[in-house]
C-alpha cells in the first residue's frame, strides 16, 4: 500500500470492518482445505472416481496455491492492493459457487485450481493491510485476533459440512460458503480504502513457467507412479524427464537473473530457511492425514458424513488451544521475572 495510504486516518468502525473482512477471508481460505477433505468419500461416489484421482480435487488447490504465492508482490505493484484483494475475493467467491455446481471431477478440480490461486494471495495480503491500518501499539492484539481465522475455520467448517453433506448433498458444503464470501467480498470493497499500483514490473515468466512446470509434473509422478508403476511406464518416464529439466532451468535462471521470480538468495537467512523446514513437516504431517482420513473412515469404518466432519474438525482444537498457548507464552515474555525496584543494596554501590 502506498505511504498516502498507510497514513489515513480512518474511523475505528472503518478498521473494524476491515479487520472483520479480513478475518472472514482467512477463514473461509482454510474452511474450504478441510471442507474438501469431509466431502471426499460422497464426491468420489458422485463422480466415479478413484481414491486416487478424487485426491487431486485437495492436491492441486494446495499446488495452485503454492505456485501463486509468490506472485503476491508482483500482482500489488501492478494493480494495487486494494483492487488485488476486492478481485481475488470476488473471484474466490464464483469459485466456490462453480465448485458446488461442478457436474464431473475434472470440472470440479478445475474450479478448486481457480480457487486455490485466488484465494492465495489474500493470506499475506491481509496480515500487510491489517498491520498498515492500525497503529504499531495495536500489532500484537489485531495480529492475534486476525489469526483466529486460521484456527476457527478447520472446526467449524468440516463439522458444518459433514452435516449439510449428510442431510443433503456433498454440493452444499460449498453453497454454505457462499453468503460469508460475499459478506468478506463487500466489506472490504467498501472499508478497504483505495491505493495506486506502486511501480511497473515485470513478471519473470521463465522463472514462474518453469516453476510451475516442475511442482506440477512431480505432484504427477508422485499421484500416478504407483498405479502405472512408476518407471516401467512411458508416461511417468516422459513427466519426470520434463520435471528434471524444468528445475534445472528454475535453478539455473533464479541462480542468474538480475530479479527472478524466487530469490534463491533468501535462504542464505538462516531464520527463513529453518522455517521453511519447518513449514514443510508441517504440511505433511497436517495435510495428508487430512486426504486419506475421511475416505478410511468412510469405507473401512462406516462412519456417517456428520461423525466423519466431527472428526476431521476436532484436529482444529489442537490449533486453537496451540493458538491461546503461544499468546500466553508471548504475555509471560514480556513480563520481566524480577520487579524493577531498587534493591536494599542499590543506594550503596551494589553492582
Amino acid at each position: 500500500m502506498s505511504a498516502d495510504v498507510a497514513n489515513i486516518e480512518l474511523s475505528p468502525l472503518r478498521r473494524g470492518f476491515v479487520l472483520m473482512s479480513g478475518m472472514l477471508t482467512v477463514t473461509l481460505y482454510f474452511t474450504t482445505i478441510l471442507v474438501v477433505s469431509t466431502v471426499l468419500p460422497q464426491v468420489q461416489g458422485a463422480m466415479s472416481a478413484t481414491a486416487d484421482e478424487v485426491s487431486w480435487v485437495v492436491t492441486f488447490n494446495i499446488l495452485a496455491t503454492a505456485i501463486a504465492t509468490p506472485m503476491t508482490g508482483w500482482l500489488v505493484a501492478r494493480f494495487g492492493r486494494k483492487q488485488v484483494m476486492v478481485y481475488c475475493v470476488g473471484g474466490f467467491t464464483l469459485a466456490t459457487l462453480l465448485c458446488g455446481m461442478a457436474q464431473s471431477l475434472e470440472e470440479l478440480i478445475l474450479w478448486r485450481v481457480v480457487q486455490g490461486a485466488l484465494g492465495a494471495p489474500t493470506i499475506p495480503l491481509n496480515q500487510t493491510v491489517v498491520m498498515d491500518i492500525f497503529p504499531k501499539s495495536r500489532h500484537r492484539f489485531v495480529l492475534g485476533l486476525n489469526g483466529m481465522g486460521v484456527v476457527i475455520g478447520p472446526v467449524i467448517g468440516p463439522t458444518l459440512a459433514g452435516y449439510l453433506a449428510e442431510s443433503y448433498s456433498w454440493r452444499w458444503a460449498f453453497y454454505i460458503l457462499v453468503p460469508i464470501c460475499l459478506a468478506a467480498f463487500v466489506g472490504l470493497f467498501s472499508a478497504l480504502p483505495g491505493d495506486k499500483p506502486s511501480q511497473r514490473t515485470r513478471l519473470d515468466w521463465t522463472g514462474f513457467l518453469s516453476l510451475s512446470l516442475f511442482v506440477g509434473g512431480l505432484q504427477y509422478v508422485l499421484s500416478r507412479g504407483q498405479r502405472l508403476d512408476w518407471f516401467e511406464s512411458q508416461e511417468i518416464v516422459v513427466t519426470t524427464a520434463v520435471s528434471i529439466l524444468a528445475f534445472y532451468v528454475f535453478l539455473a535462471h533464479s541462480l542468474t537473473a538480475q530479479k527472478p521470480f524466487l530469490d534463491l538468495r533468501l535462504l542464505f537467512n538462516r531464520n527463513l530457511t529453518l522455517g521453511y523446514i519447518l513449514v514443510s513437516m508441517f504440511g505433511m504431517l497436517n495435510f495428508t492425514p487430512m486426504v486419506l482420513m475421511p475416505t478410511l473412515l468412510r469405507q473401512h469404518v462406516e462412519y456417517p458424513d456428520a461423525l466423519v466432519g466431527w472428526v476431521v474438525g476436532s484436529r482444529g482444537i489442537g490449533g486453537i488451544l496451540g493458538f491461546f498457548a503461544a499468546m500466553l507464552v508471548d504475555r509471560l515474555d514480556r513480563v520481566s521475572p524480577l520487579p524493577r525496584a531498587s534493591c536494599c543494596c542499590s543506594s550503596r554501590g551494589c553492582g
